[in-house]
């Protein structure tokens, strides 16, 4: 599935990108970009490095790291650049996900104490 995004869509469209990349301001994203994400999304493959979208560990993802390594725009359709991959998103889903334990053991106590009569 990788190898088909990468040959079918990522490869053809690399030439396209980097015209377009001359034409925005610095740091802007290329409007490819939208299109390939898109793309990757449909094809399942958005932010693989996180565990709770892939179902992948990091031992399994490692080697699509690898693969995905000389290929910036495919890092990029992706969102598994470097920067993303485990500074921000891992941590901000792992704060997600305790902010969601948060929630769920607040809301326990509160049913709790209307149950059984509480301040």
């Amino acid at each position: 599935m990788l190898i088909s995004f990468i040959t079918e869509v990522i490869l053809p469209a690399r030439a396209a990108y980097k015209e377009q990349l001359k034409s925005v301001e610095k740091f802007a994203q290329a409007p490819l970009l939208k299109d390939l994400r898109e793309e990757a999304r449909k094809r399942k493959l958005l932010n693989l490095f996180l565990p709770q979208v892939s179902g992948l560990s990091t031992l399994e993802y490692a080697p699509l790291a690898e693969m995905l390594g000389p290929l910036p725009l495919a890092n990029a359709a992706m969102n598994c650049s470097a920067p993303d991959t485990y500074a921000k998103m891992a941590v901000g889903a792992l704060a997600l996900q305790h902010l969601t334990c948060c929630i769920f053991f607040a809301r326990a106590i509160i049913l709790f104490q209307r149950k059984h009569g509480g301040p």
